[in-house]
């Protein structure tokens, strides 16, 4: 899932509103963006010109894990997280931790 979000500001660049868009996939991501930021109808409901804020947006995603032992969980990573649910076993979480710590991109 990819959520972008956006404000939107008047001429004196002061706020004067809030939005968020979800698509499920990047190309619709990056023209959901482009359709955020050319929307008159907006700008009018608004008083304001929307500006996607980058840093804000959030990226997600939910795998549906099988443990060899035969178990089942779910494995949600997001920009900011790494969610494990659905376990019983406290060793897929033990697992799951030892593996984060060896991708660089997870510490």
């Amino acid at each position: 899932m990819y959520t972008a979000k956006f404000v939107y500001e008047d001429n004196d660049r002061n706020r004067v509103g809030a939005g968020q868009e979800m698509y499920n996939s990047v190309e619709g991501y990056r023209y959901g963006i482009a359709a955020v930021l050319s929307n008159m109808a907006n700008f009018s409901a608004h008083c304001g010109k929307a500006r996607h804020i980058p840093d804000s947006d959030l990226f997600s995603v939910i795998l549906k894990c099988h443990d060899p032992c035969g178990e089942i969980y779910f494995l949600a990573l997001a920009r900011d997280r790494l969610t494990v649910a659905s376990y019983e076993d406290d060793a897929i979480r033990e697992k799951i931790s030892a593996w984060t710590d060896t991708v660089a991109a997870l510490r």
